[in-house]
């Protein structure tokens, strides 16, 4: 209690800083979280919504690979106990639930609450499914209600807090939230065995399609769409081994992209290489992989007769290619992949080796170009020609390059590189190979990297803690220091404009020290000089001043806002535990 009164003491010397925006925190109380608002000029708190439940949520449609951008919608589920989607335009989505009611809540990025969609809850489950759709940019989500809930599928406006009920003419549908996809004129999903299509500029109530009508054929639920919303990739189920992939146009037209039924994969969002299936960015190209027996990878054009193109031919890779992956499309025409590569070098890559390429189809003829080029060389890290493993791959918090974490030897060792998404340039080492599997996190533009590493004669295991700068020229890898494996690095927030960024070192209960990163020059700040308690979660004010508790482990915390080093506020909000919800 003593260390307690001291922060308050230091505090109450600080001066507030106006903006005229909302600070938002969620505290514990009796039968729930209460989030309590307070202005940022100063002034009493409000009381904005009692008895909450955060349940989980996920974010439907987006690979895993994205998880890093700041530009698009992303999942947290690292940086605060209450999962939620973070917008790209600032705020953020959660789902809760309070008083036998399920909401979908949105922080927005002036920090004010609103509830977007609250319905009543059916059979004692939560009346609002776990997944959500979001429009690539964050202006709209679209959520589906459980059957015994209604069934329905609600587009929710975010910049008007509204929701429209796209299926309130139809009786309830069984509907799949993991196939919810949402474009700026088009939503799409599956229920009850059929596909759903709504024309979101003409008000359209949702329009069923029935691609599976033959007998002993399945649609599957997980959906691919192209940016644009107008084009969408689907996959029919056969039997084992059997399986063909569809194309529905803005017009609801369908049509079987691939000639013969095979083992071909499913979009496999979650996949730390995936997708497995992708559309280019306006829907003319389709990319898809086939796995079972041997792994290729095959390209052709939506709006053509069924010409399919195997880009992974035995002229340019090996005949048991191991490791093929599809990224993702890094423009209209253009397509970049891992796959284990036959040549340069005398020796082929070894199975389980893989290179990047990119594939350009903006030509008539496609162009293949290898923009890792490992396979053959010899000098380090590659000790042995084309022995690398791609493990991970991510793009940047910009999207302009990919962060690749790899095996070079077999031997369970990692190393980091990056590279151009354009592959105007090959793979820079920027981590070494070590011992131990690296964690990534998004720092607003920045990436924190974490990678254990093993010493020689020495017997604990230590953390190398680095920051990744955005791309550009150069760009460096600042290495902030070593800690042992016992020190956690967690709680990561970004401040709005993107130019500080926070994150807490632990190395026990009542032992965490809060850090700010000034991005323009990499520098770390240590906040408060003692090692407290912190909230379970960070965030940054719309005004760009950083958030915590201060205390005891698991409350009671004093709740806080830094502008810097011995800068900041204790904010009126009743002490207790919590955490803020500004993203």
């Amino acid at each position: 209690m003593a260390r307690l009164i001291s922060c308050f003491l230091i505090f109450a010397f600080l001066t507030p800083v106006s903006s005229g925006q909302e600070i938002l925190f969620a505290r514990a109380g009796a039968g729930g979280f209460d989030l309590w608002t307070v202005p940022e000029t100063g002034g009493a708190p409000s009381l904005a919504l009692t008895g909450a439940t955060f349940l989980p949520i996920e974010l439907a449609g987006v690979p895993r690979h994205q998880r890093l951008r700041q530009d698009r919608p992303v999942l947290d589920l690292t940086s605060s106990p209450a999962a939620h989607v973070r917008l790209p335009n600032g705020g953020a989505l959660y789902r809760i639930r309070r008083a036998g009611e399920t909401s979908i809540l949105q922080v927005r990025a002036d920090g004010s609450p609103a509830l977007l969609l609250t319905l009543p809850d059916a059979n004692g489950e939560a009346s609002i499914l776990s997944r959500i759709a979001v429009a690539a940019d964050g202006l709209s989500a679209l959520v589906a209600s459980s059957f015994a809930a209604g069934g329905d599928a609600y587009r929710l406006d975010l910049a008007a807090a509204g929701a429209a009920n796209l299926t309130s003419t139809k009786p309830p549908l069984m509907l799949s939230d993991i196939s919810l996809r949402l474009g700026s004129e088009r939503a799409w999903f599956v229920a009850d065995a059929l596909l759903w299509r709504t024309d979101l500029s003409a008000g359209d109530q949702a329009r069923a399609l029935d691609p599976a009508s033959a007998p002993g054929v399945t649609l599957l639920p997980e959906l691919v769409m192209s940016d644009d919303g107008l084009t969408l990739a689907y996959v029919l189920d056969q039997g084992p081994g059997l399986r063909r992939i569809g194309i529905a146009n803005a017009q609801g037209q369908l049509r079987i992209a691939t000639p013969i039924a095979s083992d071909y994969d499913l979009p496999g969002y979650d996949l730390p290489t995936g997708p497995l299936l992708a559309l280019s960015p306006d829907g003319l190209l389709l990319a898809f992989r086939r796995t079972v027996l041997a792994k290729e990878l095959f390209v052709c054009r939506t709006d053509l007769p069924s010409v399919v193109d195997q880009l992974t031919a035995d002229g340019n890779f090996a005949d048991t290619i191991d490791n093929v992956g599809v990224i993702g499309f890094i423009g209209a025409r253009q397509l970049i992949f891992a796959a284990g590569e036959l040549g340069p070098g005398a020796l082929g890559g070894p199975i389980d080796s893989a290179d990047v390429f990119v594939a350009d189809f903006t030509a008539a003829a496609s162009q293949l170009l290898n923009v890792t080029q490992t396979s053959g060389i010899i000098s380090a890290p590659f000790l042995d020609p084309g022995e690398l493993e791609i493990l991970e791959v991510y793009e940047d918090p910009a999207g302009e390059r990919l962060i690749v974490i790899a095996d070079t030897s077999g031997s369970g060792d990692s190393l980091v590189g990056v590279m151009p998404l354009d592959g105007s340039a090959g793979l820079e080492v920027v981590i070494e190979p070590m011992d131990g599997f690296p964690t990534l996190s998004a720092l607003g533009s920045h990436v924190l990297v974490v990678h254990p590493t093993v010493e020689p004669g020495v017997p604990n295991d230590f953390n190398d803690v680095r920051l990744l700068s955005p791309a550009g020229d150069p760009h460096t890898m600042t290495l902030f220091g070593s800690a042992p494996g016992s020190i956690g690095f967690g709680r990561t927030s970004a401040s709005p404009a993107h130019d500080r960024a926070a994150f807490i070192v632990t190395a026990g209960p009542n032992l965490d020290l809060l850090i700010m990163v000034d991005l323009a020059t990499d520098t770390p700040l240590v906040l408060w000089p003692d090692f407290l308690g912190h909230a379970p979660a960070t965030g940054f004010s719309p005004s760009g001043r950083l958030l915590t508790g201060l205390g005891f482990t698991g409350g009671p915390f004093l709740f806080a806002a830094f502008d810097g080093p011995f800068s900041g506020e204790v904010l009126p909000v009743p002490h207790g535990d919590g955490f803020p919800l500004n993203r």
